[in-house]
Formats: structure tokens, C-alpha cells, sequence
């Protein structure tokens, strides 16, 4: 059973990368102006959840708000392609996907070499693309 239940977790890890490698791709055919915006705004993001996780003590319970505030992330990627048409990844859909990404990997809950390669390059996207990035890294690491 166990075995079952560890591919079914690489099988959505590796989901997951594709996902956020196909957002990737959509993010960097947008204008500057809208690639910053998708940046900023999934960086942003992914700040207030980390200030509100060091509020909580507990690593149990920093664990469980980790898994619901992903869970949220999926929701909203689920109802934002219901909106659009299937094969088009519009800014709001990219930044909830990015900020999914960057969180899942940062938690440490969800390991898998695509999804922090994948999260890898967004850091380093964003990095190149926001002249104000240190300010969010700044947050980010506190």
C-alpha cells in the first residue's frame, strides 16, 4: 500500500512541474510590464504566507496551514481554467500556479527534482525580470 501511495505522490509532483514549467512558458511570452506583475504579485503572495506561518509555534501545525494554503492554490488553479479555454494560461492563472510552486517547494512537504528545478527557474526569472526583487527576498527569508 505504501508503495502505491509514494508513486501516486511522484506521479502529482511530477503533474505539478509540468504544470508550472507550462506557466513558465506562457509567463515569458507576456509583455515585461505583465511578466513583472506576475512575478511581483506570486512573490507577494508567497511573503504573507510565510509571515503568517511564523506566527504559528508549532511545526505541526505550520505543516497543516503549509497543505490547506496549497490546497487553496488548487482550487483556484481548478477554477480559473474552468473560466478560460484549456490550452491558454491567462496572468491570474500564471501567478496562482507560480505561487503554488514556490511554496510547495519552499515547505518542503512536496520533493521532486522537476518541481524544485521548475522552482528554481522562477526565482531566478523573477530575480532577472524585477529590479525590486531583493526587497521581496529580503521578506522571503524572514
Amino acid at each position: 500500500m505504501f508503495g502505491l501511495a509514494r508513486a501516486q505522490e511522484k506521479r502529482q509532483i511530477k503533474a505539478e512541474a509540468a504544470r508550472a514549467e507550462r506557466a513558465f512558458d506562457a509567463a515569458r511570452m507576456q509583455p515585461l510590464q505583465i511578466q513583472q506583475d506576475i512575478a511581483r504579485r506570486a512573490l507577494q503572495e508567497c511573503v504573507v504566507t510565510m509571515a503568517r506561518l511564523s506566527s504559528v509555534k508549532s511545526s505541526r501545525e505550520q505543516e497543516s496551514l503549509y497543505l490547506l494554503r496549497l490546497t487553496e492554490l488548487e482550487q483556484q488553479m481548478r477554477a480559473a481554467k474552468l473560466q478560460t479555454r484549456a490550452r491558454e494560461m491567462e496572468p491570474p492563472l500564471i501567478t496562482t500556479v507560480f505561487t503554488h510552486t514556490l511554496l510547495a517547494v519552499s515547505s518542503g512537504l512536496r520533493q521532486g527534482e522537476g518541481l524544485e528545478s521548475i522552482g528554481a527557474k522562477i526565482a531566478q526569472w523573477s530575480r532577472s525580470i524585477l529590479p525590486d526583487f531583493d526587497r521581496f527576498e529580503r521578506r522571503f527569508a524572514h
